[in-house]
């Protein structure tokens, strides 16, 4: 099983990007953060009974109002990204052999300094499919 250190790890292993910082005041940017690529969801998906990581084969979407965007695989392999801006999102998983794992109550508020996005780390629990 995953711990928060690993989720972690995971996020900053995704990629960084410049981006412009403004002080406030300023139209233009003053100088520039090295800041995590914006990203709304982390999801960790294991299987409910034995822990098993499940991120490999599953694959689903993430939803806020008219925003919709495809779950993608990390670069560890270990988890699902998706999204990339604030909002609150209805997230869906897949997986064969499992059954379609859904949580609409997913709340992004909260963005770093450089402006980007602070994910949400969600644990998506599947179920075998009957």
């Amino acid at each position: 099983m995953h711990n928060h250190q690993s989720l972690t790890l995971a996020i900053l292993a995704l990629g960084s990007s410049l981006l412009g910082c403004r002080d406030g005041t300023s139209p233009t940017p003053t100088g520039y953060c090295l800041a995590p690529r914006s990203l709304a969801v982390v999801l960790d998906v294991t299987d409910s009974l034995s822990g098993v990581g499940l991120a490999g084969q599953a694959s689903g979407t993430v939803i806020a109002g008219a925003y919709q965007d495809s779950l993608h695989h990390s670069a560890s392999a270990t988890i699902l990204v998706g999204g990339d801006r604030l909002g609150t999102y209805a997230v869906t998983v897949q997986h064969p052999g499992y059954r379609d794992w859904t949580r609409s109550d997913v709340v992004v508020s909260q963005v770093g300094s450089c402006g980007n996005v602070i994910p949400v780390q969600v644990a998506a629990r599947l179920v075998g499919a009957p």
